[in-house]
C-alpha cells in the first residue's frame, strides 16, 4: 500500500522490535502470522533506481536449524 515516509518509519521499527523479540506477529483483516526469527538470520538487501522510479528490497530469513553459515558483512551508509 502507498504510505508516507513516517508510517513506513513505523513499520520498520516495529519489525526490528519484532525480531529483537524474537517474536513476529503480522495481521490484516483476513489472516494472521506469527514468525519467530532465532539464531542466524539471513538479510539480503537490493536497491535500484531507474526513471523516475527507485526500489529497495529487503529481505530477511531463517531456518529452523542454525545450518546456514554467516555470509560477508554487510554496510549500509
Amino acid at each position: 500500500s502507498l504510505q508516507d515516509g513516517g508510517s513506513i518509519v513505523h513499520y520498520l521499527e516495529a519489525l526490528a522490535q519484532g525480531i529483537r523479540d524474537q517474536k513476529l506477529v503480522l495481521k490484516n483483516d483476513k489472516r494472521e502470522v506469527i514468525l519467530e526469527p532465532r539464531g542466524l538470520l539471513s538479510l539480503e538487501v537490493s536497491a535500484s533506481s531507474g526513471g523516475s522510479r527507485s526500489r529497495l528490497i529487503v529481505k530477511v530469513s531463517w531456518s529452523e536449524h542454525d545450518e546456514d553459515e554467516p555470509h560477508g558483512t554487510l554496510v549500509i551508509g
